[in-house]
């Protein structure tokens, strides 16, 4: 059984225009078992930054968009947990 990995769903502009979950938000953290494809997530996010090995990296990625990648944000967020 595979496990399930942490991505950063990039949100697209027309779900927030329509009222969805994240009006203010441009990013959101979500689990997903398989790779996310333009088929099953591309009405919900423009892109998808990922996967991480934990959620505690994409949590920190999520609020520090200046992070470059993924690996750097697991590494940020193991040193420095408080943000």
């Amino acid at each position: 059984m595979k496990r399930a990995k942490f991505y950063i769903g990039l949100i697209c502009h027309h779900k927030q225009l329509e009222g969805g979950t994240s009006t203010t938000k441009s990013r959101e953290v979500f689990k997903s078992v398989e790779t996310p494809t333009r088929l099953d997530h591309g009405g919900e996010y423009g892109a998808v930054i990922g996967p991480f090995n934990t959620k505690r990296g994409a949590e920190y990625m999520e609020t520090h968009p200046f992070c470059i990648d993924v690996r750097t944000a697991e590494l940020k967020a193991k040193y420095n947990p408080k943000g």
